[in-house]
């Protein structure tokens, strides 16, 4: 495999993590001590791995089962 291709298999499963809302997918595309960082709400969140998935997690129920997938 190509390095294109890992990256977008790497992209394709933070997507599918987001829109099935699968910690475990989270934990598989980001390095065990990566930094989830960005703005949520206007606030500045920073949030590791762990934390990140769980975040993840905790939307319920998961956009797929909505109706709503994210895309590349």
């Amino acid at each position: 495999m190509n390095d294109k291709e890992q990256i977008d298999n790497l992209l394709q499963l933070y997507v599918d993590s987001m829109d099935e809302s699968d910690p475990e997918k989270v934990k598989q595309a980001f390095h065990k001590n990566a930094k989830v960082v960005g703005y949520l709400h206007g606030d500045f969140m920073e949030m590791s791995t762990e934390d990140f998935a769980n975040f993840v997690a905790a939307k319920q129920p998961p956009p797929k089962r909505q109706g709503r997938e994210c895309g590349l």
